[in-house]
């Protein structure tokens, strides 16, 4: 049997570089939300560029973050 985890001896765990992916991560989760916003704002419409540029930038995002889940973990 393995024994439960303790959240307080993870938080003084080392991360293996996780913190910079999922920075990383997060700015394109931000910035897949910004794209079409900004796009409005200029073009008045939403441009389909700007909602595929909006779909890429949020896949990346979330495959950063899952990868920053992995490495955290490991």
């Amino acid at each position: 049997m393995s024994e439960p985890e303790d959240p307080a001896a993870r938080q003084g765990k080392e991360t293996g570089g996780a913190q910079p992916v999922d920075g990383w991560g997060n700015a394109a989760l931000v910035l897949s939300a910004a794209i079409p916003v900004f796009g409005f704002v200029i073009e008045e419409e939403l441009t389909t560029n700007a909602l595929l540029g909006a779909l890429i930038f949020a896949t990346v995002g979330i495959g950063l973050r899952i990868e920053a889940a992995i490495k955290s973990r490991g």
